[in-house]
C-alpha cells in the first residue's frame, strides 16, 4: 500500500513540475539588453585549500559563461591522507587557481537546473628547508603539485531570495597531474643522508561535488 502511494505522489510530482517551471519561465522575460550576471564563492572548496571567486554573464537565453581565479594554500585533504615529514620545516607557498566553465540552461538562464562543461587549474607549492649533515648549512627544497581538471557536471541553484542564490553543482571527468617532491636517501660514497627529487605525472578519474554562495548584479 505505501509502495503504491509512493508512486502515485512521484506521478504527481513528475506531471506538476513541469508545469510549475514553464509558469515561472513564462513569469520571466531574458531580453537581450538585460542579461544577469553573477558574483560567487565557492563554499566547499576551502577543505582543497582553493579560495576562489567566480564572475558568471549570461550570454543567451540558454548559455553562460562562467570565469573563476583565486589562490591555493595547503590542500587539506591530500595532507590528511598523505604527509611528508622528511623535512625539518616546511613553508606553505600560495599557487594559482584558474577556471572556466561554459553553462546550459534549459529554463531559466542563471538560475534552475544547468548542465556544464569546463576547466580548472590548481598548482600547490611548498618550501622545505633542511640542515645539511655534511657541511651544517640549511638546504632549500621547492616542491610543487599541478593539478589539470577536465569535467562535466550539472548543478541546480535554488534562489534564496531576490539576489541571493545557492549553487549546487557535482561533476565527473578526469584529471591530468604533475608534481615535484623530494625524498630522503643514503649516498654510497659519503654514508650521509642527501634529498633526491622525484617527477611524477598520472592522469586519473575526477569527480567532484561543490557549493557556491551566488549574488544577482
Amino acid at each position: 500500500m505505501s509502495k503504491n502511494i509512493s508512486r502515485f505522489i512521484l506521478y504527481i510530482f513528475l506531471i506538476i513540475s513541469p508545469s510549475v517551471i514553464a509558469q515561472e519561465i513564462n513569469t520571466r522575460d531574458i531580453s537581450s539588453e538585460n542579461k544577469p550576471h553573477y558574483f560567487k564563492a565557492g563554499l566547499l572548496e576551502f577543505f582543497s585549500g582553493d579560495f576562489s571567486m567566480y564572475y558568471e554573464k549570461v550570454i543567451s537565453k540558454k548559455v553562460s559563461l562562467e570565469a573563476g581565479a583565486g589562490i591555493v594554500f595547503k590542500n587539506f585533504l591530500k595532507e590528511f591522507v598523505e604527509e611528508n615529514s622528511t623535512a625539518n620545516s616546511k613553508q606553505v607557498i600560495p599557487g594559482p587557481s584558474l577556471s572556466a566553465s561554459i553553462r546550459y540552461y534549459p529554463y531559466i538562464p542563471g538560475e534552475l537546473f544547468y548542465l556544464s562543461a569546463g576547466y580548472k587549474y590548481r598548482r600547490y607549492r611548498t618550501k622545505y628547508s633542511n640542515i645539511s649533515n655534511t657541511n651544517q648549512q640549511e638546504e632549500t627544497f621547492k616542491e610543487y603539485y599541478g593539478k589539470s581538471i577536465y569535467r562535466l557536471g550539472a548543478g541546480f541553484n535554488f534562489i534564496l531570495d531576490e539576489n541571493m542564490l545557492l549553487d549546487l553543482y557535482s561533476g565527473i571527468g578526469f584529471f591530468g597531474a604533475s608534481s615535484k617532491t623530494y625524498f630522503q636517501q643514503i649516498n654510497d660514497d659519503t654514508g650521509e643522508y642527501e634529498f633526491i627529487s622525484d617527477i611524477q605525472q598520472e592522469t586519473k578519474l575526477h569527480f567532484n561535488i561543490g557549493v557556491k554562495i551566488s549574488y544577482k548584479l
